[in-house]
């Protein structure tokens, strides 16, 4: 699956979802993550996130089937770069 994961998180929790996310995805912003992950990966990543989710954290996924089912651009400084999230 291609997988968007943003997250809205008090300042002190931030680092703590940051360094989570990096084992399974690709940063495109700072609270920003994306990448293809197998089933099992999301499974775990999702077990992770409960772990150490608390009340006032907010997460946002947006899931498709694959890459190819959705087009991801990023528009950095005056242009548009190529998509680095494969992982």
């Amino acid at each position: 699956m291609y997988l968007v994961l943003c997250y809205d998180v008090p300042a002190k929790r931030t680092v703590l979802y940051h360094k989570l996310l990096s084992r399974y995805l690709v940063a495109m912003q700072e609270s920003v993550f994306a990448g293809d992950l197998p089933e099992s990966a999301f499974r775990k990543l999702v077990r992770d996130i409960r772990r150490v989710r608390e009340h006032a954290d907010k997460l946002l996924f947006i899931s498709t089937e694959n890459r190819h089912n959705v087009a991801v651009k990023q528009y950095l400084g005056d242009q548009f770069v190529p998509d680095t999230s494969h992982t």
